[in-house]
């Protein structure tokens, strides 16, 4: 589904984050580090504050999860897009939105291209219909700050050429509406699913790849490990095959 589908899009309104008092109101910046929380402020009267769990959405595509109320920085080119759900949303789920879209989309974003709603309304996201931890942050914590380490070798690294181990090559083209459903993965230009987009028949002409190949995406650099119980063919001319050498 598309963002779009979920959320009703807002633009942050406040000032810079020194022209505030301590006080009680968190206060949303860009960059994930402390969740984006530069600090606690108290808020002024024309400052949009938000009473509800949501997504702020840096300009440069880092999505950070919040409970309410939270001022987010709206103030000069860079401030934040808010993202209030439409319907009920656990907080988990806004949790598993934000992760996805870290992972799969902030790429997209940059200096040169910030974000905005036209932008991110219709960029597509998987979410799981219900969502249980299994164990809470404090639980994976360690129990001991003083923990030792018996390193037995120290590790050495070397440089090399990648085509020492591996052949390079380029996979087929083939549009994904042109493919009948099959027996085959098909891995594309996605970024989730280890690049699986689906299954389809082999195309006439179109070469199998073994398992143990390595896929990378020429546009995004995303590398995944093709394992598969049958063999794969690459589909899509945005991406290459590295195949190891036998």
């Amino acid at each position: 589904m598309k963002l779009d589908d979920l959320f009703i899009f807002h633009a942050a309104k406040s000032k810079g984050f020194e022209d505030y008092q301590n006080g009680d109101v968190a206060f949303i910046t860009n960059g994930l580090r402390n969740n984006g929380i530069q600090g606690y402020v108290t808020p002024k009267e024309r400052d949009r504050i938000f009473n509800f769990e949501g997504i702020c959405l840096s300009a440069f595509c880092e999505a950070t999860v919040h409970k309410p109320p939270y001022l987010p920085r709206g103030n000069g080119g860079s401030g934040l897009l808010v993202f209030e759900p439409k319907e009920e949303i656990s907080f988990e789920q806004l949790s598993q939105i934000a992760a996805f879209i870290n992972q799969a989309h902030r790429w997209r974003f940059s200096y040169g291209r910030m974000v905005n709603k036209e932008r991110v309304k219709d960029l597509e996201i998987r979410i799981a219909k219900k969502i249980s931890f299994r164990q809470t942050a404090e639980a994976l914590l360690p129990k001991s700050t003083h923990v030792k380490t018996n390193i037995c070798h120290k590790p050495t690294f070397s440089m090399f050429n990648i085509t020492r181990f591996f052949d390079l090559e380029r996979g087929d083209f083939h549009a994904l509406d042109r493919l009948n459903e099959g027996q085959y993965p098909v891995v594309s230009r996605v970024t989730y699913d280890n690049g699986v987009t689906g299954f389809y028949d082999k195309p006439k002409g179109a070469k199998v790849y073994p398992k143990g190949t390595i896929t990378i995406a020429t546009t995004t650099g995303d590398a995944f490990v093709q394992l598969p119980q049958r063999n794969y063919y690459r589909s899509n001319n945005y991406w290459r095959c590295i195949c190891p050498v036998r």
